[in-house]
């Protein structure tokens, strides 16, 4: 029997925290709660947001612990009442310390996960609270009567005097504690909210520098890279004219790709590898045997979303801060592939190794700027070199491709 308790106590718990974690991220609730749906709907992001961080913080065993906790100031409370009042029972005098005690935590709770309904309707949550410590008051006298046997009627003509003036001091007590507390509550809000706005403020104009320089990088596309090759193309159709057309094939292949991958703020990576193939092959024209390289792009990671000429910004780093540097035959390897629910974008060269260019430039620090904007933190650019010489730049973004959808 009590298993059977814990399980649909430890069911239920799960359910409501289910719900509220799904309404404090603006989603539909989805368990059986009712109550709980049409209590919170009201509420805005912040309170359910705070109300979601509470429940996760006090719950279980703690939540229960403190319970207890409660429960036995509210008995010292009582007992301190009936050593104050010697005329009362101690039955009376516990209980009506429980009344009350509970009457105003509760209310005081509500007002802490509530509190932009009292700047909204203050009269009538005030009268409402004053009425229900009034209500409650009353209670504990009716208790208090009926546990030492006294006729309640009489009782109540009795202490009618003594009962009002209790009512209008727990009253006014109860008013400025939920007063004191709303006040306090709306403050701390208007800070969160002024802060929320400011946060947003401040991304946006972190996303349009970002986008401004992105733009000033793309108008400047490698000017050196584009004179080189066209002097090549020059020196080659003076000995070789088929390498040269070769060559200007390659180049007008690139350009091609690079003016589509201008416009446009994302890309797959099957048209960024596609950018990346004609760029190499243009080096290769150029580099001859020094280069080589080779690209393994699975079919289920072609349409995967990226910035665009992110990673074409890794490849021209390794060739002009590891390949062209070194004495030896350079080789370039791309890989793509899947790590623990991770789209994992690997691009390695056999260069001379890491230099200040390379882990602190310009280009990398605006690939990680424009990864933040499209992923958040769930995406990182690390650069390491590699045990057996070179340099790997690795790009790590979410896998959506098991749902169905693209990044």
């Amino acid at each position: 029997m009590l298993q059977q308790l814990t399980n649909r106590y430890k069911t239920w718990d799960a359910e409501i925290m289910a719900d509220l974690r799904a309404m404090s991220e603006g989603k539909p609730a989805a368990g059986r709660s009712t109550f709980l749906r049409c209590s919170l709907k009201k509420l805005s992001h912040i309170e359910l947001l705070q109300i979601y961080h509470f429940c996760q913080k006090w719950r279980g065993r703690l939540l229960w612990t403190r319970l207890l906790q409660m429960t036995g100031l509210f008995l010292i409370m009582g007992l301190a009442l009936y050593l104050y009042k010697p005329g009362k029972t101690l039955t009376g005098a516990l209980v009506i310390g429980q009344i009350l005690g509970w009457s105003v935590s509760f209310a005081a709770f509500s007002i802490w996960f509530n509190y932009r309904q009292l700047v909204t309707r203050p009269f009538r949550i005030i009268a409402m609270g004053t009425g229900g410590m009034a209500f409650g008051v009353l209670v504990a006298n009716i208790s208090f009567s009926l546990s030492s046997g006294r006729p309640v009627l009489q009782t109540l003509q009795n202490d009618w005097a003594g009962l009002t003036q209790l009512c209008l001091v727990v009253g006014a007590v109860y008013a400025l504690l939920l007063g004191g507390i709303a006040v306090i509550r709306n403050q701390s809000y208007e800070m969160m909210n002024a802060q929320l706005s400011f946060d947003a403020e401040r991304e946006r104009h972190a996303r349009q520098q970002t986008e401004t320089e992105l733009r000033l990088l793309r108008a400047q596309i490698e000017p050196h890279f584009l004179f080189n090759t066209l002097g090549a193309v020059q020196q080659l159709a003076l000995r070789d004219g088929q390498r040269a057309a070769e060559l200007t094939g390659n180049l007008i292949t690139f350009l091609r790709a690079s003016l589509s991958e201008i416009r446009a703020d994302q890309v797959t990576l099957q048209e960024e590898c596609e950018l990346i193939r004609a760029y190499l092959h243009v080096m290769q024209v150029r580099m001859g045997t020094r280069l080589q390289f080779a690209i393994d792009l699975p079919v289920r990671f072609q349409a995967v979303r990226i910035p665009s000429m992110l990673i074409l910004t890794m490849v021209e780093n390794a060739i002009k801060h590891g390949i062209e540097p070194s004495v030896n035959p350079g080789q370039i390897q791309i890989r793509v592939a899947s790590d623990a629910g991770n789209i994992c974008i690997l691009t390695e060269d056999n260069g001379v190794g890491l230099s200040e260019v390379q882990t602190g430039g310009t280009g990398l620090q605006n690939s990680r700027e424009r990864l933040q904007l499209m992923f958040g933190n769930a995406a990182e650019l690390a650069i390491y070199e590699r045990a057996e010489g070179g340099v790997c730049a690795a790009v790590t973004i979410p896998d959506t491709t098991t749902t169905g959808q693209s990044t």
